[in-house]
């Protein structure tokens, strides 16, 4: 998904990271990021198809908020 979020500027990260801070409020996504909510609505799609894994189930949620803490704490140890 990073990959994909540098190639085409997509926001994916972003986006996923204020779903998951809003208690998955695609409305509150959108304010916080200042696009349509359907952008948000597409970009989660895309997250979706990236990940083959489905944004409604609990455990995905959990999988992906640990995955980017993770991703965090590897970005600030590598030089």
């Amino acid at each position: 998904m990073a990959a994909q979020d540098e190639r085409r500027d997509a926001q994916l990260l972003a986006t996923l990271r204020a779903w998951l801070g809003s208690g998955f409020s695609v409305a509150q996504t959108a304010k916080a990021l200042t696009v349509h909510v359907n952008t948000v609505g597409q970009r989660l799609a895309r997250i979706e198809k990236l990940t083959a894994r489905d944004l409604r189930l609990a455990n995905t949620r959990l999988d992906l908020q640990l995955a980017l803490h993770v991703w965090d704490i590897l970005q600030v140890q590598t030089p």
